[in-house]
């Protein structure tokens, strides 16, 4: 059971319209019909009539409403019972180059009472579920960021690098144009990570589109192909640092093409009390400097 369907079952029998209902809840408006369909399935039932300038309830829905708030009030009764001790955070599964560890390390060093535990998701599913209020905060790249329905502590900027194995004719200059490499094959992150569509972007803006051989969630395994001869690839700066590039070539790219991670909470959203403290924690490492930028 979704727990978060059943929200958004309620503010949506309070708002009529899904428009309203996915304001409120800061999702969007095939989200609220996705979760509002889901939950029909589920029941066998049609809870809304689709109207052609909103929805009212069925009887059906109207029977199942006060049930639906009285679950929700015992649900979020029983998080507040454990809300000052339980943490959960989603991150992209590059933790080490989010600076995540230390950033643990330090939190559970100042608030001991408090246990966390990660969840890797892949950013587009991160965000989303971040949307869906399944978690509170998550660490993911500031390309998946929309401002509108997110707010961000931003924890560095990195600049892209080309990839290059060693045998091939651009690997010794010191920096090259993206435009120099449209009829190399290209093998990239897959598209559930969010940066395949950002490589492909770039490529795009430099006036080409990539011959994508094969992607891969792994960024060592990409690494491997590409010291094999198999194509070349794009990789930020940082990502660069914790592999081993025996094999491979990082030259920097001309055009200014960057990424970054942040800190990311559902815009209005009020955090539990472990939430907000970690919140404070890392804008506070941030202010003081001590994360590294690049």
């Amino acid at each position: 059971m979704d727990i978060e369907k059943y929200r958004t079952f309620v503010q949506a029998a309070r708002c009529r319209p899904f428009l309203e209902a996915a304001n409120a809840l800061y999702l969007t408006t095939p989200t609220v019909t996705k979760h509002i369909s889901a939950l029909e399935r589920e029941m066998g039932v049609s809870l809304f009539e689709r109207l052609p300038h909103g929805a009212r309830l069925t009887e059906e829905g109207r029977r199942r409403l006060p049930l639906a708030e009285a679950m929700l009030e015992a649900y979020d009764k029983l998080c507040a019972m454990n809300a000052d001790k339980q943490l959960r955070i989603d991150s992209i599964p590059c933790q080490q180059r989010v600076g995540l560890p230390e950033l643990l390390a330090g939190f559970e060093a100042a608030h001991p009472e408090i246990t966390v535990t990660i969840t890797e998701r892949h950013g587009l599913r991160l965000v989303q579920e971040l949307l869906d209020s399944q978690c509170e905060l998550g660490f993911c790249g500031t390309r998946y960021i929309d401002e509108q329905m997110l707010e961000y502590i931003e924890l560095f900027q990195t600049q892209i690098c080309a990839i290059l194995p060693l045998e091939h004719p651009l690997a010794g200059q010191e920096s090259l144009s993206l435009s120099q490499l449209k009829d190399s094959p290209f093998v990239l992150l897959s598209q559930e990570s969010g940066m395949y569509l950002f490589y492909t972007d770039c490529c795009l803006r430099c006036g080409f589109r990539p011959d994508v051989r094969a992607t891969f969630s792994r960024e060592d395994s990409l690494l491997s192909y590409v010291k094999n001869g198999m194509g070349v690839s794009l990789l930020d700066r940082k990502a660069i640092r914790f592999y081993d590039l025996d094999g491979v070539r990082a030259v920097p790219l001309r055009e200014d093409f960057h990424s970054g991670c942040a800190l990311v909470r559902k815009r209005q959203r009020r955090l539990s009390p472990p939430a907000e403290a970690f919140w404070n924690y890392v804008n506070e490492a941030v202010k003081a400097g001590i994360l590294d930028k690049d």
